[in-house]
């Protein structure tokens, strides 16, 4: 049985996504594992003073609980850039990690029709990972970036993807077979729809890491809620489903949200 690592921008593409809107939006996570909460998540966008073309898109998570003492880890990673018409074109990406008492960092800087320059502290080679290619990376969002645009791009092209490098690893992260249902949970009742999340992994492997998945492609269950739930322009993840080999079922779920 090979181990995939599931990387954290996953986590946080499965956790939810904000868009560009007048308002601060605020959408909270729980992420749970065997009955128990191990980590909560909060997704942020402030506006950034570039008018409605502008996005700024935070995230922060951190290990609780019992999972805190084995796994100590937090995380934030920012985003800024544009949206023109439907293309989404980032400007600036910083993901700032502590695992296990050790920083990590990593920085994107995009150019137009450029691979993205970067800083990754420690390097790919420092963690025994196989580099990923200037030609590979230069298509690609980084990793809210690309939640961004899954999530404001899911009413009108159905089945979507995008390539997603996060200065470490690239990978292709997608939505498909949206149909519509009833949904109801706690923080949310009313229209919606349910869809796959399909994630492949394409460069920058890793033998450690906080969750592990079986193959290079796998597929994860979502709830989404339509678009102006919670004052967001965008569709709404509310809870996802997917099997890890090191920890069983994983579910997150939307705790709270408010603009």
């Amino acid at each position: 049985m090979t181990r995939r690592a599931l990387p954290l921008a996953l986590v946080l593409m499965l956790a939810g996504g904000t868009a560009v809107h007048a308002a601060d939006v605020r959408l909270s996570y729980e992420l749970n594992v065997g009955g128990m909460t191990a980590a909560t998540a909060e997704l942020r966008f402030i506006p950034d003073g570039q008018g409605d073309s502008g996005y700024h898109l935070i995230s922060d998570l951190r290990t609780v609980g019992l999972a805190a003492v084995v796994v100590p880890f937090t995380s934030r990673a920012e985003s800024l850039g544009q949206q023109v018409g439907t293309q989404i074109i980032p400007q600036q990406y910083q993901s700032d990690n502590l695992w296990r008492g050790v920083p990590r960092l990593v920085q994107l800087a995009y150019q137009p029709d450029s691979p993205p320059a970067r800083v990754t502290v420690p390097t790919p080679a420092e963690e025994g990972r196989a580099p990923v290619s200037d030609d590979d990376a230069s298509t690609s969002l980084d990793p809210l970036a690309a939640t961004f645009a899954l999530l404001h791009d899911q009413a009108a092209h159905p089945v979507s993807s995008q390539l997603v490098f996060d200065g470490r690893r690239l990978y292709r992260l997608g939505l498909k077979d949206c149909t519509a249902r009833r949904i109801d949970l706690p923080v949310y009742k009313g229209d919606g729809w349910g869809c796959q999340i399909t994630y492949r992994r394409l460069g920058g492997r890793a033998d450690e890491a906080m969750f592990q998945l079986q193959g290079d492609e796998q597929q994860a269950s979502l709830l989404l809620a339509p678009v102006g739930t919670f004052g967001s322009p965008v569709a709404v993840p509310l809870r996802v489903e997917v099997d890890t080999l090191n920890f069983g079922g994983l579910v997150v779920l939307l705790t709270s949200g408010a603009s």
